[in-house]
């Protein structure tokens, strides 16, 4: 179910991630030796472009190329529970969100532009572990490709080594 506001079940779920992760850390990194930190385009390879995404067909089922087989770096784990959009026009409507080659999620956010914020949090939020294969499907719903790029980021956190990234003081 997809929500406009981090509040309810989409804050419980939220909260479920985030413990599920912490829990990551402590068992495969070691209790302390982890943080918890907002998620960044680098986190999933997105290195050239920030969030800004390539659809590549029209009015059918495509992958982003910037998101097709990324492998989550070792002792990182990845908890997705939103998206969002900085553009006006967005195009794409629904999103399959693979885990080493298998759909794991499908997410319809065609009313997200319409939110207030262009925010929505879903209530069965994903976790990708270190070392797996993430692919992103989307749906455009456009007859067009889209050349200058869907600007659609996700929402979420990541658990990764102390000092890897940030190294917040205590």
């Amino acid at each position: 179910m997809l929500i406009k506001e981090l509040s309810g079940l989409a804050l419980d779920a939220q909260n479920k991630m985030i413990s599920e992760l912490r829990a990551k850390g402590d068992r495969e990194i070691g209790p302390g030796k982890w943080i918890l930190r907002p998620l960044r385009p680098e986190d999933v390879e997105l290195t050239t472009s920030g969030w800004l995404l390539t659809c590549s067909t029209n009015s059918a089922w495509g992958t982003f190329s910037e998101l097709n087989t990324v492998t989550i770096d070792d002792q990182r784990f990845v908890g997705i529970n939103g998206v969002f959009y900085t553009n006006a026009n967005p195009e794409v409507t629904q999103l399959k969100i693979e885990k080493a080659g298998r759909t794991v999620r499908h997410w319809h956010i065609q009313p997200v532009p319409d939110f207030q914020n262009k925010r929505a949090w879903f209530t069965d939020p994903i976790i990708i572990d270190q070392n797996t294969q993430l692919t992103v499907n989307h749906f455009n719903e456009s007859a067009t490709t889209q050349t200058n790029g869907e600007h659609l980021g996700f929402l979420g956190y990541v658990v990764e080594p102390r000092g890897l990234v940030i190294d917040p003081i205590q």
